[in-house]
């Protein structure tokens, strides 16, 4: 004979737990209108949903700073005239050339907001500077479930299907 848990899909497993915890759970639910088991499994999905949203936020962040290297790579081989084989020197000067002109960029475009590039090296500034502003806007970390007051969704348990705890 199979059991109902298993003919239903789900997994069962142990948790145990200090008896303060427990109590602080059950009180919680008591006090939402709902199950032990429906609190445990709402705070489940919402720490799993935070932390896939942040790990989304982070592979993000990364792509965006993969891309202003490059892109600020892209700035000192333009003003390198296309030559890609410089001396460490000539590297750390040009670096510095890159530094200057996307400084030059952002105080022209600060003070004139509709400042559109003229040429092609000011597109490039304007490009680094706009992933510059995505990275900035996203840096912005997701709340996590600790800081919510667990308000429960109704569309966490079938109805019947309560074990209480």
């Amino acid at each position: 004979m199979t059991s109902k848990t298993k003919e239903s899909g789900r997994a069962e497993f142990l948790l145990r737990m200090p008896p303060e915890l427990k109590e602080r759970l059950a009180k919680a639910a008591a006090e939402d209108g709902v199950t032990i088991r429906d609190l445990l499994l709402y705070a489940a999905k919402r720490l799993l949903d935070d932390r896939d949203a942040e790990v989304a936020v982070d592979k993000k962040r990364a792509d965006l700073e993969r891309s202003k290297e490059a892109k600020f790579e892209e700035i000192v081989l333009s003003l390198a005239g296309g030559d890609v084989t410089l001396s460490a020197d000539k590297l750390i000067e040009l670096q510095e050339l890159a530094e200057a002109v996307i400084e030059k960029w952002r105080n022209r475009a600060a003070s004139d907001h509709h400042a559109e590039p003229r040429t092609a090296l000011e597109r490039l500034c304007k490009n680094y500077c706009d992933i510059e502003d995505e990275i900035e806007g996203s840096t912005a970390r997701i709340e996590t479930f600790e800081d919510d007051d667990f308000a429960l969704l109704d569309e966490i348990d079938e109805p019947g299907d309560h074990d209480g705890e």
